[in-house]
């Protein structure tokens, strides 16, 4: 029997910072979003992943070509400094999750047998992960609400 949900891999030397916003993202994911099939996504520190057609790029979805075998997503944040000095801390963490939201839509074409062109595949991946990061940003913004609510209350 095939395991299911979403697996985070973290290496040891990713920025402690962009490992706790990673996991927190993952946490949100699991609440949100069904994960009928297990994706592992390894988290590395390197600047860039080679793909499978040898480009360098910040991410990866490797999907298999039957379902007896996990996809998985890779994900460089090795440019996360300067990330940082482009767009600011939470910009550049923002970045890094567009990239997850990314391959993660790659991870549902795969499991829902989408047959896509390449260009639709990424047309599609591109407006989902927007979708994506707009309601975790909502999900955060009535969190933090929440928790200014509770210390009015409090005094």
């Amino acid at each position: 029997m095939l395991k299911k949900g979403l697996r985070l891999h973290i290496n040891s030397d990713v920025d402690s910072a962009v490992r706790l916003f990673i996991s927190d993202f993952a946490k949100w994911l699991r609440k949100e979003f069904e994960f009928p099939l297990r994706v592992n996504v390894y988290v590395k520190a390197s600047y860039r992943i080679k793909a499978k057609d040898g480009d360098m790029v910040v991410g990866t979805c490797w999907r298999p070509d039957d379902y007896s075998s996990y996809p998985y997503i890779r994900l460089a944040t090795g440019d996360y400094n300067e990330l940082v000095e482009e767009r600011g801390e939470e910009g550049a963490m923002w970045a890094i999750l567009a990239s997850f939201s990314h391959e993660l839509t790659h991870y549902y074409q795969h499991i829902n047998n989408l047959q896509l062109t390449l260009v639709g595949e990424e047309r599609q991946a591109q407006a989902y992960a927007n979708r994506i990061l707009d309601a975790y940003d909502l999900s955060k913004n009535k969190a933090e609400e929440g928790s200014e609510n509770n210390q009015d209350t409090a005094l």
